[in-house]
């Protein structure tokens, strides 16, 4: 007898026909929850890793250029036709004035801090209580977050062991020094579970650090899609 066996939906897929349901019943908070438990286990991983890796053999620190893996995109504003992804984010950036309104919750906002250091990212550990006011988290010009909006996402370049601690401690807010909308990327930019691909070519693109940030991106469209 011969079975015939069905290939089982991939998990991009599966994640992607639950939060497309949620958005059929206009479902906004439930989305941005969903988008957060897809990007947990990479904040996890790069909090987690430098604790059991040899010292100085921390996992590579988040950078928001490189974890995406955007290369050139298309742009019919660039006499080129292309424009670097970093080119398109500077030209993109939030005001100052606007940056100083975003005020992040490091208990439950998405921020990704890479602690590496053998001697202070223990040294961090019980430094920063939520029930001590002595003890709380402040934000000094060390500390520097990028954010991407819409896609609420943060990542932080200067600042990885205190920022790290003070998620651990479910406790603390930061205003980001650098933040960039990428809206206009959404109607260009999809991933297909694989790679990222763009609407106004065929051929293969890039692809992100970890899929999640294309199961984050395809949530973000769903987003925006609803207004």
């Amino acid at each position: 007898m011969f079975h015939i066996f069905k290939r089982r939906p991939s998990r991009f897929r599966l994640l992607m026909d639950r939060a497309t349901r949620m958005a059929d019943r206009g479902e906004k908070e439930g989305l941005r929850d969903l988008r957060k438990i897809v990007m947990k286990p990479i904040q996890v991983r790069h909090i987690t890793h430098a604790y059991s890796a040899p010292d100085h053999a921390a996992i590579e620190e988040a950078d928001w250029m490189f974890d995406l893996g955007f290369n050139l995109l298309p742009d019919p504003r660039n006499s080129r036709g292309r424009s670097y992804f970093s080119e398109y984010c500077w030209n993109r950036r939030i005001p100052e004035a606007s940056r100083q309104k975003i005020e992040l919750d490091l208990a439950t906002e998405i921020v990704l801090p890479t602690p590496w250091h053998p001697g202070r990212m223990l040294g961090n550990l019980g430094r920063i209580v939520k029930s001590d006011s002595e003890k709380a988290f402040r934000q000094d010009p060390n500390h520097h977050v990028v954010w991407l909006v819409p896609l609420e996402v943060g990542w932080v370049a200067s600042g990885n062991h205190s920022i790290a601690q003070a998620i651990i401690a479910g406790s603390g807010q930061v205003t980001p020094k650098e933040a960039y909308d990428i809206s206009d990327l959404l109607n260009e930019v999809y991933f297909d579970g694989r790679c990222w691909k763009y609407a106004s070519e065929d051929n293969f693109g890039t692809f992100p650090r970890y899929e999640e940030l294309g199961w984050a991106w395809e949530i973000t469209r769903l987003l925006s899609a609803l207004g």
